[in-house]
């Protein structure tokens, strides 16, 4: 991934500031571009040909859609073989719900197993949140598009963590994920956002969104958003286990 070779006399924790700060001046500029280039085809598209443009971003997207349409999550007694048909079984909405997910969703080479499992996992918590924030946004009559994406980009900085991480191969240093992540992701997203020229609410919400007191409509948005999705979450595993037990 273009690092550099860890400097002889460098602690665990040392290295693993290097590798990090590596990939801040690196900054995910793919990534960043992709955000960008969603966000202007839902400002300025009409609804009618939002879907079009975002399919033409990138030829591979078409496919995962309707990989996705085809999950157990969505169900159904009949497959989607193509666009139209996702959109006939799920409808306009989710569709392109599903079209900027799988666009955005990071695709990092990640080498370890378990560090790949939880980009994962915290990409579907982000979309989960993201779906809860645009219904949220939707009845309070703000920009539901707005909120979502927000929503989706606020916690990348968890994936620069991870992806510094994979670099060190250090096991020592991967056994303290989540303290990596509580102490660095909120910075460097918001580092992330302002590099990417994302509008300053944004920002605001990727720099500061565990447990502080909401600054903007966003913030209070995304936090009610995560509480809820965080819920039901709690709730769904409760009844998985129930039903073990049973």
């Amino acid at each position: 991934q273009g690092m550099r070779s860890p400097l002889e006399g460098e602690t665990p924790d040392e290295r693993f500031r290097s590798a990090l700060n590596d990939l801040r001046i690196q900054g995910f500029p793919a990534l960043g571009l992709r955000v960008s280039s969603v966000r202007k085809i839902l400002r300025e598209s009409e609804e009618s040909t939002k879907l079009e443009a975002l399919l033409s971003l990138d030829s591979r997207v078409e496919a995962r859609v309707i990989a996705k349409a085809n999950s157990p999550l969505y169900g159904g007694d009949m497959s989607a073989r193509s666009i139209e048909d996702a959109l006939f079984r799920l409808g306009d909405e989710e569709v392109t719900c599903l079209a900027i997910e799988a666009l955005l969703q990071p695709t990092l080479k990640i080498t370890n197993h378990d560090l790949r499992v939880e980009i994962e996992e915290r990409w579907n918590r982000s979309v989960r949140t993201a779906h809860a924030a645009r219904r949220i946004a939707t009845a309070v009559r703000m920009n539901a598009d707005e909120a979502y994406l927000a929503t989706l980009s606020h916690n990348v900085g968890e994936f620069m963590v991870i992806a510094a991480l994979d670099v060190l191969r250090d096991p020592r240093q991967t056994a303290k994920l989540d303290e990596h992540i509580r102490s660095e992701h909120e910075a460097l997203g918001a580092e992330l956002l302002e590099n990417w020229g994302m509008p300053e609410a944004w920002i605001r919400l990727a720099g500061s969104h565990h447990g502080q007191t909401a600054q903007d409509v966003l913030q209070a948005v995304v936090q009610l958003a995560s509480s809820a999705t965080a819920n039901k979450v709690d709730h769904d595993l409760d009844h998985e286990k129930r039903l073990r037990t049973a």
